[in-house]
C-alpha cells in the first residue's frame, strides 16, 4: 500500500503580537464615529440651552410688567380684535365701493403695537342719470354703514344719508317712468359728487345746493362731525 504525503498546510496562527497590532490598526474606524456622536451631541445641548434661554426671557419680560400693565395689555388686545372685526365688516360689505381699511395704533407696555381706531372710506355718490343704479348702491352703502355688531355714531350718519338718497333716487325713478321726457331735463341739473367721507368740515360742502334735501343731509354731516367725521370708524 502507497502512502502518499499529505501536503503540509501553512499554517496561518497569528501571535499575540500580531492580534494586538490588528487591533490597533483597526480602531481608527470606529473612532470617527463616536466623535460624530459626540459632535452631534454637543450641538443638541447647545440647541436646548439656546431655547431654554429665550423662553426665560419671555418669562422674564412676563415678570417684569406690574399687575395694572397686564390688566392694560388684555384691554389692548381686545380693543385690537374689536377695532379689526368692526373695519373688516364695514369694508367686506362695502365690496367696490368701500375702501381698504387704515388703523392708527398703540404702543402697550409690553412693546407690541395695538389697533385702537380704523376707518374705511366709502364712496356715497349718486350714479348720474341712473336711479335705479343709485338705488342699488346705496342700499350697499347703507348696509355696509350698519355692518358692524355696534356702528358708531358716523356709521349711522351715512346710513341716513345712503337712505335719504336711496328715497331721492326712487323718486326721480318714478318721474321718469310717468315723464319719459323729464330725463332730459333731469341730465341739466348738477349732482353731489363723491366726497372724502373723513374731510368734511361741519357740513360744509363746495357742491351743496339749495335744495332743503340736501340741506338736511349737510346737517347730518355737522351732527356726526365730533365722533368720527363722517367716515366708518370703530366707537370707543
Amino acid at each position: 500500500m502507497n502512502i502518499s504525503a499529505v501536503p503540509s498546510v501553512p499554517s496561518y496562527a497569528m501571535s499575540m503580537s500580531d492580534m494586538a497590532q490588528t487591533d490597533n490598526v483597526a480602531r481608527p474606524a470606529i473612532q470617527p464615529t463616536e466623535a460624530s456622536a459626540s459632535k452631534q451631541s454637543s450641538q443638541d445641548a447647545t440647541s436646548d440651552q439656546r431655547k431654554n434661554d429665550v423662553a426665560a426671557e419671555k418669562q422674564r419680560n412676563s415678570k417684569a410688567l406690574s399687575e395694572q400693565q397686564l390688566k392694560e395689555v388684555e384691554k389692548l388686545e381686545k380693543r385690537d380684535a374689536q377695532v379689526q372685526r368692526h373695519e373688516l365688516a364695514h369694508a367686506s360689505v362695502g365690496g367696490q365701493h368701500a375702501g381698504s381699511p387704515s388703523y392708527t395704533y398703540e404702543k402697550g407696555p409690553d412693546g407690541q403695537r395695538y389697533r385702537v381706531g380704523g376707518e374705511v372710506m366709502i364712496d356715497v355718490a349718486p350714479i348720474p342719470n341712473d336711479p335705479q343704479a343709485t338705488i342699488q348702491k346705496m342700499q350697499v352703502v347703507r348696509r355696509a354703514a350698519l355692518a358692524p355688531a355696534e356702528p358708531s355714531g358716523a356709521d349711522r350718519a351715512i346710513a341716513a344719508e345712503a337712505t335719504l338718497k336711496t328715497a331721492e333716487a326712487r323718486a326721480e325713478l318714478q318721474q321718469q317712468q310717468r315723464n319719459p321726457d323729464a330725463e332730459e331735463t333731469n341730465t341739466q341739473q348738477p349732482t353731489i359728487q363723491s366726497k372724502s367721507l373723513e374731510s368734511e368740515g361741519g357740513g360744509d360742502s363746495k357742491e351743496a345746493s339749495s335744495d332743503s334735501r340736501k340741506q338736511q343731509v349737510a346737517n347730518r354731516y355737522a351732527a356726526a362731525q365730533d365722533t368720527a367725521e363722517t367716515s366708518f370708524r370703530a366707537s370707543a
